[in-house]
């Protein structure tokens, strides 16, 4: 039985490799045809050390360079790299490595995202939401290391008691609900005369979905202009509309569930461009055991899905959330220590091909164990492939290494999410002011809190 799993998981880590090596060589065909001399950090190993950089418990420079000195890419040092670097005669020095990241073209980094987020795209599962590519956009922000040039490509924020000390950066992302797996990113200045919206960062990012995708937002996204920006790009929308834009179109007092047909247009905007776009305005209470009832007002084109299932759809939104949680403080991108912030780009892309990669090893793990991606857990996977890498290296025969596979992969199950036996407690909204003591009892504070609660219209009134 363990041999069974050992050789199943085996097969999806050869994928894992592959997927490094064939579209970094793909992508950097023609630019290592045009290289004046071959050196010891090619383009190729470059990608490959921040990758492993961003996979490794220790994210350190002289970390990497030791794992290319030990257990460098084969197929990639063979094809790419210098001599020395396929010998394994390297010096333990950073400096070449740091100035390598320098030169490293974000052309071809942004070719290896491409590459690496459309082969995993191309995985189909049997029965994945009927047919539908469900892809969940949101934004964030990332702290950048204080210097000189970060501060002035990506300015501080500020109030009134003055600037913050890190620079910010601004972070559209969009990851496939079922599967997790992320599109490259866009990004752009949180602060400054340079800023850049969410929205807009989210935009850019629709051409590079596949055809005919649906499209989730929360109610930064609930916009004439974004839902027509999504039906232009060949796309359908689901996004919450706030209560105030919504009220036009069904009234001061819905019922629980219902659902409207509405041509919705905007005001021209600074561009002196109008937007306008058709489509179905659905309302719907939702409710779940442990959680407050929740009211969603949604906008979509979509005309042949049942109201119940777009609100369903809707509710994974959620997943995106997740995914920015493991993106932001499993692979610890929350910030980025380079000084360089043209380095930092590039750790950001290649951050989220990482991400991807440890995607599609739990995509043949949830394969074998018969569960669905979602159910898996990210950091779990993350420390087996760091175990698996580990076994590599103490490994002095084939027989040891099976030895150590066989263990690593005994036990799968751990992978798995926990199925908890309680519903979770609902988020107390503490009033301001006031200090985080509960006044009564836990389960009198948890009765309270999922009471259904009077609409906007009601309060309006």
């Amino acid at each position: 039985m363990a041999k069974r799993k050992a050789g199943h998981a085996l097969e999806a880590l050869k994928v894992f490799e592959g997927l490094i090596s064939s579209g970094l060589i793909k992508a950097l065909s023609q630019e290592a045809a045009s290289r004046e001399r071959r050196q010891i950090f090619s383009s190729a190993v470059v990608v490959w050390m921040m990758i492993y950089q961003r996979l490794h418990p220790v994210k350190s420079l002289s970390g990497a360079v030791s794992a290319l000195q030990v257990r460098g890419p084969v197929d990639i040092v063979g094809e790419q790299g210098s001599l020395p670097a396929r010998v394994g005669k390297i010096s333990d020095n950073t400096g070449g490595y740091a100035r390598a990241r320098e030169r490293l073209s974000i052309t071809v980094v942004e070719h290896v995202a491409d590459e690496v987020s459309d082969a995993l795209g191309a995985i189909r599962l049997k029965k994945p939401d009927a047919g539908l590519s469900i892809f969940a956009v949101d934004g964030t922000t990332i702290r950048l290391t204080h210097s000189e040039k970060n501060v002035r490509a990506y300015p501080q924020y500020k109030n009134q008691h003055g600037k913050a000390h890190y620079p910010l950066m601004h972070v559209a992302i969009a990851t496939n609900i079922t599967t997790g797996v992320a599109l490259r990113p866009e990004f752009g200045a949180f602060n400054g005369n340079e800023a850049v919206s969410e929205v807009v960062l989210s935009e850019r990012l629709l051409a590079r979905l596949p055809a005919k995708s649906v499209v989730l937002g929360d109610r930064l996204y609930g916009t004439c202009r974004f839902a027509a920006e999504v039906c232009n790009a060949g796309h359908s929308p689901i996004v919450r509309m706030r209560d105030d834009i919504a009220k036009k179109f069904i009234g001061t007092t819905p019922g629980s569930a219902g659902e409207v047909a509405v041509n919705w247009s905007s005001n021209r905007s600074r561009t002196g461009k109008r937007h306008e776009v058709s489509g179905r305005v659905i309302w719907h209470t939702v409710r779940r055991k442990g959680f407050r009832p929740q009211f969603l007002i949604l906008f979509t084109t979509l005309t042949d899905i049942p109201r119940e299932n777009i609100v369903e759809i809707y509710t994974r939104r959620w997943n995106v959330e997740i995914d920015l949680r493991d993106l932001k403080a499993t692979l610890e991108m929350d910030m980025l220590y380079s000084k360089n912030p043209r380095i930092a780009e590039k750790e950001i892309i290649l951050g989220v091909v990482a991400y991807n990669l440890v995607r599609h090893f739990m995509l043949g793990i949830a394969k074998l164990l018969k569960v669905t991606p979602r159910e898996v857990s990210f950091t779990h996977s993350l420390v087996l492939i760091n175990t698996i890498a580990e076994s590599f290296v103490d490994a002095t025969t084939h027989a040891d290494i099976d030895d150590k596979l066989r263990r690593a992969f005994y036990s799968l199950s751990r992978l798995k999410l926990p199925k908890r036996c309680r519903a979770p407690e609902p988020r107390k909204v503490w009033p301001k002011g006031q200090k985080n003591l509960m006044s009564t009892s836990r389960a009198e504070e948890r009765k309270a809190l999922t009471k259904p609660r009077a609409s906007i219209w009601l309060r309006v009134q």
